[in-house]
């Protein structure tokens, strides 16, 4: 879809007190979008694939995150989203292509999928 950061922007401005559960696949115009929706538990954003990262992300009731086919996410990106989400249990990273060593610390996370992070070769979970 063309939805791109500034679209995003008012539409969390709109439903951010209320909405629980997001998704938006496959779109291709997010960089950088700015999401700070405190009830949300679920957040799907597979297939975004410029997206570059989350600056000032705040989901602290988030449990389950979909960042698979987000091919420019890196390292320190995915290790800094996970530790701001106290109740995160399933964070799904499949075909993340510019992982290579990733750190997750969480007490909480039940479910993990990094299948297909061809260029994954450290993994280091602190829980």
């Amino acid at each position: 879809t063309s939805l791109r950061d500034d679209h995003l922007r008012v539409l969390v401005s709109r439903l951010g007190g209320v909405l629980r559960t997001l998704t938006l696949t496959q779109c291709l115009r997010l960089r950088f979008p700015i999401i700070s929706l405190p009830a949300l538990e679920n957040l799907n954003l597979m297939g975004s694939f410029a997206l570059q990262g989350l600056p000032r992300f705040f989901c602290p009731h988030l449990k389950s995150l979909d960042l698979s086919f987000c091919f420019r996410l890196r390292n320190d990106c995915i290790s800094n989203i996970i530790e701001g989400l106290p109740q995160i249990e399933e964070l799904m990273l499949v075909k993340c292509l510019l992982l290579r060593k990733l750190t997750i610390k969480s007490t909480t996370l039940r479910y993990l999928n990094v299948n297909y992070c061809d260029s994954l070769v450290g993994l280091r979970l602190v829980c």
